[in-house]
């Protein structure tokens, strides 16, 4: 075992733990009817949540906010009127550097499809794939 910069121990690499760090990072991911039990409304010393969209047109949205069902519901207001039904919704856990992270993923997407509102040909596995990279 060794002791990082940032105080944390290296663990021996065991494929459960490893999955379990991971899986640590998202507190949330399912549809939108459980959204409202699940995240609270996070202070600004707590920080914020990445969420990330996934949309009946294909698109995956990704949003930085303090309040993720607030967010989640008016984009499925906005969505709704245009025909378009949120699929699925995924949330990680409070980062006091939200904002940071958000930038870092979208500069990770710089191939993929950007229409000015969401990404295409991406799915929300290999976003929270790329989140998890950015965390780990």
């Amino acid at each position: 075992m060794a002791i990082h910069k940032h105080g944390r121990y290296e663990a021996p690499n065991h494929g459960n733990i490893q999955k379990q760090v991971k899986a640590a990072h998202w507190i949330f991911d399912g549809g939108m009817d459980e959204v409202k039990t699940v995240t609270p409304k996070c202070t600004p010393l707590e920080g914020g949540y990445i969420v990330l969209l996934a949309s009946s047109d294909g698109g995956v949205r990704i949003g930085a906010v303090n309040a993720p069902m607030k967010y989640c519901l008016e984009k499925q207001r906005i969505l709704s009127k245009t025909g378009i039904t949120v699929i699925r919704v995924a949330i990680t856990k409070p980062w006091h550097n939200y904002m940071q992270l958000k930038k870092r993923v979208v500069v990770s997407l710089k191939g993929c499809v950007f229409d000015g509102v969401c990404y295409y040909e991406i799915t929300v596995e290999k976003l929270k794939q790329r989140v998890d990279e950015i965390l780990d």
